[in-house]
């Protein structure tokens, strides 16, 4: 996975026809009989997914590089090291499908949308004319990253969720479909982070951080890792003389 900044490029209105007619189904989703109760609530559970979303793809990247640096953490537990990153990536493609899921009865961001569109009136640090607008670009933004979304719900649908028989027939073709990359998750995290803001604004006049508090603490355990080894190398120079195998970069 390549990592990359989002560009305004991705900006660019590329919707077929097939896509305007699912962002404009409002039949697709059932009324709301509170909107403001359900439209706080749907907004709060989308700022607590993507939270996650990028938390994982965060703790992922970084226990990445971590090891890698410092390759004698890796040697500790070279197993769980390799499952753990993988863990986090495949949980941050299996968040980024849920919040741009397709299927109806889904809290999403465009169940968000909908409810927005079709209750302006719940937005009291808005005009509706503001509303339809913020309503309007998200939906131009959401269709800007058809490219990056096909990717992303192939894995899940293709690999993560389903394996299919093709992984076993034509495993290299699986691979080229499903290959989503780090600009991928951040061109879709980037995008829905700036759409629940802009909605949160409107309703509450707030916005939200999505930097996980905590997100870096496997520092913590890499550092006693490290510390770990070289008190055991210590022990061991001192009663047999020099190590002669690899050692923490740290090691004085």
């Amino acid at each position: 996975m390549q990592s990359s900044k989002p560009r305004g490029g991705c900006l660019k209105f590329t919707a077929k026809h097939g896509n305007l007619l699912y962002y404009s189904r409002m039949s697709r989703y059932k009324p709301a009989t509170d909107p403001k109760a359900e439209f706080e609530k749907t907004l709060d559970a989308l700022i607590h997914l993507l939270l996650t979303a990028k938390g994982h793809l965060t703790i992922g990247r970084g226990v990445g590089k971590m090891i890698t640096d410092e390759p004698e953490i890796s040697h500790a537990g070279p197993t769980f090291w390799a499952l753990t990153i993988y863990a986090h990536f495949d949980a941050a493609q299996l968040l980024a499908f849920k919040l741009y899921d397709k299927r109806p009865e889904t809290i999403t961001i465009e169940r968000l949308l909908a409810l927005a569109e079709a209750n302006p009136q719940i937005f009291p640090h808005s005009t509706v004319a503001q509303v339809s607008a913020v309503v309007k670009t998200a939906r131009y933004q959401i269709a800007g990253l058809e490219a990056p979304l096909k990717r992303i719900h192939a894995k899940r649908n293709r690999v993560i969720a389903h394996l299919e028989q093709t992984a076993v027939h034509d495993p290299a073709k699986v691979e080229a479909a499903t290959r989503v990359t780090f600009s991928d998750l951040n061109q879709v995290f980037f995008f829905a982070e700036g759409i629940l803001n802009e909605l949160a604004g409107a309703f509450r006049d707030t916005a939200a951080g999505f930097d996980l508090v905590g997100g870096t603490d496997y520092e913590v355990v890499g550092d006693w890792i490290v510390r770990g080894k070289c008190a055991h190398l210590k022990k061991y120079e001192a009663e047999f003389g020099p190590w002669e195998g690899s050692r923490p970069k740290k090691y004085p």
